[in-house]
């Protein structure tokens, strides 16, 4: 998959009739949902949210006067942390009170560009595939019943930026956010026997992400000469 995906960046600049590649930088929000259950006993946990970072590489591609494609690839920070009443009380298993996640991201957006003069307004919408390269999970795998964290994670984003054009230099302003709860555990059965009954703990986050953009516009023909 990684091929393919270098595969079609290669071939995008290349061959299209215009192109903008660009750096993103800033910050993520995120919440964790995340509920332990024991005995038919169920605790919600981390419920604060907590901040982290961004940083993505983007190629905007295949441009028309309104609309155009757009991948992107990074690493960007997700989790919870304990609220103030949450501290007040017995930590579970001496657990950290703070749980923070991190992903290397790869998405492909559809871009609608309704003002695209030296301002433009872009909004974005596209899958992404997310594989995480950082976790914190003794929580999740200090005992034998818990099943760990996701490795791969599929989901969807939209986004909404707005942008400077300087000639060649884009300066901009974007924010994206990831569709739904991002599911990242889920209840593993102990029961040998067959039984019904799920303990263990299920987790998922919710996550935007908010960043400051530099880009460079190139020019193409069909044949990849300036």
């Amino acid at each position: 998959m990684k091929k393919l995906l270098i595969g079609m960046i290669s071939f995008f600049s290349v061959s299209c009739y215009s192109q903008t590649v660009y750096i993103n930088g800033g910050i993520s929000h995120s919440k964790l949902d995340l509920t332990y259950r024991a005995f038919n006993d169920e605790e919600t946990k981390y419920e604060d949210a907590l901040l982290g970072s961004s940083f993505f590489i983007g190629d905007e591609y295949l441009k028309q006067k309104n609309f155009s494609l757009s991948t992107e690839i990074g690493i960007y920070q997700a989790g919870g942390q304990y609220s103030s009443e949450e501290l007040n009380k017995h930590m579970m298993f001496n657990s950290p009170s703070i749980l923070r996640f991190k992903y290397f991201s790869i998405n492909t957006c559809f871009n609608f560009n309704p003002l695209n003069k030296k301002f433009k307004l872009q909004f974005q919408a596209g899958p992404k595939l997310d594989f995480l390269i950082k976790k914190n999970d003794s929580i999740f795998s200090g005992n034998v019943q818990f099943g760990g964290l996701y490795r791969n994670v599929f989901g969807f984003i939209t986004g909404l930026g707005i942008y400077y054009q300087l000639n060649k230099i884009q300066f901009g302003i974007n924010g994206k956010y990831i569709i739904g709860e991002q599911k990242i555990s889920k209840w593993i059965q102990i029961d040998r026997y067959g039984s019904t009954n799920y303990e263990g703990i299920q987790a998922s986050h919710s996550t935007c992400i908010f960043n400051l953009s530099v880009g460079y516009n190139f020019k193409y023909t069909m044949h990849g000469h300036k």
